[in-house]
């Protein structure tokens, strides 16, 4: 909902932006500051609770011992912080008649023992990465909806040792719902009767 109404708003200040509208544009500046200061708030919350469950499954599903979290980098780190960017953006906005890019300015990392994962970690462990960040979604979704959701994984083991897969299929049996799509190689033969 605060997406879509973010959106709203941006498409009124197109309009505010092609009539030269000031005044316009200032109400809109108000009230996106309000809803992306909330927007901001709610990722906020939900790295913060992706991370309790990111760590443990990354270090019980694949051995690692490591600390693997996410960080949510943003501009927007207080109201007068996202009315300054906007309003820093106006001058260019009223001239090209186009809106800047605002909302992407916000980035998300993953850290394993407080180093980037996308450089200092081999695609092996930037796979295991991603089906932890999964796995740690889908813990978020089963704790806040109380049901377990239909999982899908397309090609989910390759670059992944033997071990690990195992690892794998076993973390995934316990779920009711889960589709996989894999091309079995000679290499997987071990695998046959578990997917």
């Amino acid at each position: 909902k605060i997406l879509f109404l973010i959106k709203k708003l941006f498409i009124q200040k197109i309009f505010f932006l092609k009539t030269n509208d000031k005044q316009g544009i200032k109400i809109i500046h108000q009230q996106l500051v309000e809803l992306i200061y909330k927007l901001t708030s709610l990722k906020l919350d939900l790295v913060k609770r992706m991370n309790c469950f990111l760590c443990i499954i990354f270090n019980s599903l694949f051995k690692e011992s490591g600390f693997l979290q996410l960080v949510f980098k943003t501009s927007f780190t207080s109201k007068d912080n996202i009315f300054f960017i906007l309003e820093k953006n106006l001058q260019k906005e009223l001239f090209t008649k186009k809106l800047e890019r605002t909302l992407s300015l916000d980035q998300y990392v993953f850290l394993l023992n407080d180093m980037a994962v996308e450089s200092y970690c081999s695609l092996s462990q930037r796979k295991m990465v991603f089906l932890s960040c999964a796995f740690s979604w889908i813990a978020l979704l089963q704790e806040i909806f109380e049901e377990s959701p239909i999982i899908l994984f397309d090609d989910f083991l390759s670059e992944i040792d033997i071990q690990r897969r195992r690892n794998l299929i076993e973390q995934l049996k316990r779920y009711p719902q889960v589709f996989l799509t894999k091309v079995l190689e000679n290499k997987d033969v071990e695998l046959e009767g578990h997917i």
